[in-house]
């Protein structure tokens, strides 16, 4: 919906938003989203589904059985999942970042978290972080890929803002 315009020697990874209406989700489903996944023909996906507590089982599954085919995965995290709720652990993932805005109830507690300089509990939340142009970061760990999200489309003053924002 915003088209990008990259050069050819730019790596690109798709990132696939999983979102449901029907919280009975079954093998078929699971399936049909592997095989769709699988069909981008990329060996590195980034998935974002923000999974509810009882959609978690279908998401460590699909996740197990892309990974028979598709080395690199790495997914979008709440917040949450970051901190104190560990459910992420054994997934055959390289990376979950964190994404440190909307963050709701949790907002207070991870900007208390990051502002004594504490890091994630869950090891594999500690090498990225989401932030949004829309709201003020929390104090970042040094050394982390720094995802910007925007919720306009791109524009130069943004993309300034965005590399300032990123470089703090």
């Amino acid at each position: 919906m915003q088209p990008l315009f990259i050069d050819k020697s730019v790596r690109t990874i798709p990132v696939i938003r999983v979102e449901t209406s029907n919280p009975s989700l079954d093998e078929k489903q699971r399936g049909a989203a592997v095989d769709a996944i699988t069909k981008l023909g990329s060996a590195t996906v980034q998935i974002d589904f923000d999974a509810t507590l009882s959609e978690r089982p279908f998401y460590r599954a699909l996740i197990t059985d892309l990974h028979r085919t598709i080395p690199h995965i790495t997914i979008t995290a709440l917040a949450s999942w970051c901190s104190d709720d560990r459910w992420m652990g054994g997934l055959p993932i390289e990376d979950a970042i964190p994404m440190l805005f909307q963050m709701g109830g949790d907002d207070h507690l991870v900007r208390a978290r990051l502002g004594r300089g504490e890091d994630f509990p869950e090891p594999v939340c500690r090498a990225s972080a989401g932030i949004s142009l829309d709201e003020t970061p929390p104090r970042l760990p040094s050394h982390r890929r720094i995802y910007v999200f925007n919720s306009r489309r791109w524009s130069a003053r943004d993309w300034r803002a965005a590399t300032e924002m990123a470089n703090r």
